[in-house]
């Protein structure tokens, strides 16, 4: 509810307002698309700081996300002087709008890198990816078992973090029909969460499986949908490559990996086994900036991919 204290405080209408609140706001967050939206939009924001690891300015309280502080000048209009703080270095400040996206881009070192990739206008992997529920099964959804009989379909569900297959009939599927004999790369919806504050260093995103034709899945798993085997593995080594996971990350502020966090992945062809030496060559990223996506993204290997 602190969107609810920043909100009010402006209706006060002072000369100068400066708050500490979380950063989920940026990117994310339950019931703070409005907010965003006004955030992003109020060019009387003259100053923001962004501390992704909250732990650099507090210690004993987990805030997902990080936290931030601004100073708002209602006589001020203009673009916002940005910095961003990592392990007690600070980067920046720039100059820049906030309302460039319709999410912050923390970093001011990722800009150039995201302006060049979307500047290809290639379409969105997200355009061959799910919806929430897709097949309208939510994650405790229980109405399968676990020996498959005559008709069935594979099921694949999370449960107790463990994963699972079970069966279900091809007659109890009710929505989606069309994607039931697709070829699919699972994605759990809920990636990793905390671990950058941990360690500097995020996976990002959790581990992928492929789900042959014909299956189904429930809520805890968001899918892409491929026509082959050697699709599905080509989209797979795509999805563990570092550059996937950085655009990802510009996007995903806190576990929840929704839809709308894949929007700034481009789609490619999948006729080969993606690497991020590929990418980097395709995309004309700098050397520098190599170092700087490896320095925020772990590598995942056969057993996180």
């Amino acid at each position: 509810m602190y969107h609810h204290f920043v909100e009010q405080a402006k209706k006060l209408e002072p000369r100068y307002l400066t708050m500490v609140i979380p950063s989920r706001w940026m990117a994310g967050g339950l019931g703070l698309t409005e907010f965003r939206q006004t955030m992003l939009s109020d060019t009387r924001i003259r100053i923001l700081v962004d501390y992704p690891n909250a732990a650099e300015v507090f210690p004993t309280v987990g805030i997902n996300g990080g936290a931030c502080y601004f100073l708002w000048d209602t006589a001020y209009d203009g673009t916002c002087s940005i910095s961003t703080v990592r392990t007690g270095e600070v980067f920046g400040p720039t100059s820049r709008s906030l309302g460039e996206f319709d999410v912050l881009v923390r970093d001011n070192r990722s800009l150039d890198i995201l302006r060049r990739i979307l500047g290809h206008g290639e379409p969105s992997v997200n355009t061959i990816l799910a919806r929430d529920k897709e097949f309208g099964w939510t994650s405790n959804f229980d109405g399968f078992h676990t020996t498959e009989q005559p008709g069935d379909v594979p099921l694949y569900y999370i449960r107790s973090m463990k994963r699972r297959q079970g069966f279900i009939a091809r007659s109890a599927v009710t929505k989606s029909e069309h994607l039931i004999d697709t070829w699919k790369l699972l994605v759990p919806k809920v990636g990793s969460g905390r671990e950058r504050e941990r360690s500097g260093i995020d996976l990002v995103l959790g581990p992928s499986l492929i789900a042959p034709a014909p299956s189904v899945c429930t809520q805890s798993f968001l899918f892409f949908s491929v026509s082959s085997c050697e699709e599905a593995e080509s989209l797979q080594s795509y999805y563990k490559t570092r550059f996937f996971r950085f655009l990802v990350s510009l996007r995903k502020i806190t576990q929840d990996a929704t839809h709308s966090t894949y929007r700034w992945v481009p789609m490619q062809k999948w006729d080969r086994i993606w690497t991020d030496a590929e990418l980097y060559e395709k995309y004309a990223i700098t050397k520098e900036e190599q170092a700087f996506i490896e320095s925020m993204i772990r590598p995942m290997g056969e057993d996180n991919g």
